[in-house]
């Protein structure tokens, strides 16, 4: 992908895990920016993107029927269901949505190189299964380790950045966490 459509792969890893839950009857499940997937404030997967020179390594974590402690705001598949789900039939669906969002994102930027119009159908779903639109949130680049900042999240622009109103004005994030 092109660096500047950074944002857009990121959003894509969670909604590739959000349709995926979804595929198996979780249609509760929301994303928490960037790419969380949750239950009700349960984390249900999450990612882990690191940049290596010019590589992305991407970690995918998804709870489908570990046991997990009942202190951590967890939940899996199973619990969800109330039944043992085939991780391998979760691996594929998931790879089957990875491949769609990356398959649209790679047609984007050829149509917007070209200089056609498309709609950018990545942000279209992102802003109906977000869930953090409209709501006050803690941003953070590191919750455990940096400062943090309070707002409104506006919206997602086009670049897949997270848009805060605080009391000092409005700010845009590409990464980071919040609460």
């Amino acid at each position: 992908f092109i660096e500047k459509n950074r944002g857009l792969f990121m959003l894509s890893i969670g909604l590739a895990m959000l349709r995926c839950a979804h595929e198996f009857g979780i249609t509760s499940a929301r994303i928490k920016w960037i790419n969380d997937v949750h239950i009700n404030g349960r984390k249900l997967g999450g990612v882990l993107v690191e940049r290596f020179e010019e590589w992305y390594l991407i970690g995918i974590g998804m709870n489908v029927n570990n046991k997990l402690p009942s202190n951590l705001p967890a939940i899996s598949f199973k619990e969800v269901l109330e039944k043992e789900v085939s991780v391998i039939k979760v691996l594929l669906g998931l790879i089957k949505w990875l491949r769609f969002y990356f398959g649209f994102l790679r047609c984007y930027e050829r149509k917007r190189l070209a200089e056609e119009e498309i709609k950018n159908l990545i942000l279209e779903d992102y802003r109906i299964f977000c869930d953090s639109i409209g709501r006050c949130v803690c941003y953070s680049y590191n919750l455990d380790k940096e400062e943090f900042v309070i707002g409104e999240c506006l919206n997602i622009d086009d670049k897949g950045k997270i848009i805060l109103k605080t009391s000092q004005g409005i700010f845009k994030f590409s990464s980071g966490e919040i609460l």
